[in-house]
């Protein structure tokens, strides 16, 4: 069986009505990755969503969080030895 070691949440799309429910749906995704020991990776946080995060409280501890997806990426890779030529 093939375990996934990184999963990689792109944010980029979400459009500016995010609401308290999104947010813990992040959340809770980054909780069950974990619990089967994947590690969550956050990418492309809109404006909006940051200043509600901020607003609700939100812990981002368990994730790692990058500006891109291609910041995202490099980084799982480099966690595991490789990199992209």
């Amino acid at each position: 069986m093939i375990k996934a070691n990184y999963l990689i949440l792109d944010l980029t799309g979400l459009d500016t009505e995010v609401d308290h429910f999104t947010i813990d749906l992040i959340v809770k995704i980054g909780s069950a990755a974990s619990l089967i020991g994947t590690k969550s990776i956050l990418v492309g946080i809109p404006v909006n969503l940051a200043i509600k995060m901020v607003q609700s409280h939100v812990t981002l501890s368990r994730f790692e969080v990058f500006q891109t997806l291609q910041h995202g990426i490099q980084y799982a890779l480099a966690q595991v030895g490789k990199t992209i030529s």
